[in-house]
């Protein structure tokens, strides 16, 4: 988007997903992207869209150390 010269302004900070999604129904248009682990809370006045091929980078930031924990959780993000 800045490449384009438009950049979104930056929304309230994220709280929770249900006081997220009364912001985003209660206020000036706007979106969000949401991880969708379980079924979503109702919320009047939101809709919802499955992107088409979405495509998400996800870092993951850990202290050096490795450990038994820390290796299985590396493991399963690079599966």
């Amino acid at each position: 988007m800045r490449a384009s010269g438009r950049v979104p302004p930056a929304g309230p900070p994220f709280t929770t997903l249900r006081r997220t999604l009364a912001d985003i129904a209660s206020g000036p248009p706007s979106w969000t992207v949401v991880y969708r682990v379980t079924d979503l809370p109702p919320a009047p006045g939101i809709v919802f869209r499955r992107l088409a091929d979405p495509v998400l980078t996800t870092s993951l930031v850990l202290p050096a150390a490795p450990t038994p924990v820390r290796r299985h959780l590396l493991a399963a993000f690079a599966d």
